[in-house]
């Protein structure tokens, strides 16, 4: 997923075909607002929140999508590139 920070807040601008945030129902022009309840203005501080929650957990992203507020429940996966530290190596 590819977010800008922008004057309406952080904004999605990519969502990865077949990611648990397409399958979730996030989209481009989404902007996040909170993900577990916390305030999200920054990608440095998505990272962050996604990043305590550790792969096959669940969070919860609040995003505005024009006029509508909306929840989505996210189940996260592995970051590509991460699958040698689950085999050791």
């Amino acid at each position: 997923m590819g977010c800008k920070e922008t004057e309406k807040g952080l904004e999605i601008f990519e969502v990865v075909e077949d990611s648990a945030a397409e399958e979730a129902g996030l989209r481009g022009g989404d902007i996040l607002a909170k993900v577990n309840g916390e305030p999200i203005d920054t990608r440095e501080e998505l990272t962050i929140a996604i990043a305590t929650n550790e792969p096959g957990e669940t969070v919860t992203v609040e995003c505005r999508r024009g006029d509508k507020e909306m929840s989505f429940r996210i189940k996260l996966g592995r970051y590509p590139g991460n699958e040698e530290e689950e085999d050791g190596g």
